[in-house]
């Protein structure tokens, strides 16, 4: 039975046509948000926190299965853990899908109206955690931490690439200790809570 230790995994590149295209994809992709912010602020806003919401969970999500394997002692998904670890990078791409969103709180909550909050009991009820400066804070810690924890992990799984030393590993096992029980209450404060 194979273990931890004595799984070797070769490094392989991305196909250079593979890179081109994802740039090119972006590149078009972020021009198409550019026109629909010129045309429509208000529907483009909307959009994107599906955007956002979607990537985050994606990423996230990613970086929750990392942590899992690294918990089970999941030597058969080795192999894999690139291909999560290049899907939980796209969190510190989601900072900059957040922008807009701290742009246009006013259009998107309906809780960052003090009138209306005024006119709702249960949103009264609800202002110590929905109002806007605490959300944004929250929305920092939370978001922060998790790109911190992608970080670490791949930091040490790369160092790991390099060296070979299983006390990476190790390392990982202790993090994905942290992050889960983390995971399991921030979730509700980023990629979730755009419904409020």
């Amino acid at each position: 039975m194979d273990t931890i230790e004595s799984v070797i995994v070769a490094k392989k590149e991305l196909p250079t046509n593979f890179v081109k295209t994802g740039w090119g994809l972006t590149v078009a992709g972020l021009i198409l948000v550019g026109v629909s912010y010129a045309t429509d602020v208000h529907r483009a806003a909307f959009n994107n926190v599906i955007g956002f919401a979607f990537l985050t969970s994606v990423a996230v999500g990613a970086l929750f299965f990392v942590a899992l394997e690294y918990i089970a002692g999941a030597v058969w998904s080795t192999p894999f853990r690139r291909v999560t670890e290049f899907l939980a990078a796209l969190l510190p791409v989601t900072i900059l899908l957040a922008v807009p969103l701290f742009m246009n709180m006013h259009d998107l909550f309906h809780w960052t109206h003090a009138d209306v909050v005024a006119a709702d009991e249960i949103l009264k009820h609800k202002e110590p955690y929905l109002n806007t400066q605490f959300f944004m804070i929250r929305f920092a810690v939370v978001l922060g931490a998790w790109i911190l924890f992608y970080y670490l992990f791949s930091r040490n799984s790369l160092k790991q690439d390099a060296d070979k030393d299983q006390k990476h590993t190790r390392t990982n096992i202790k993090l994905a200790a942290v992050f889960i029980p983390f995971f399991a209450i921030s979730c509700d404060h980023v990629s979730c809570r755009f419904s409020e």
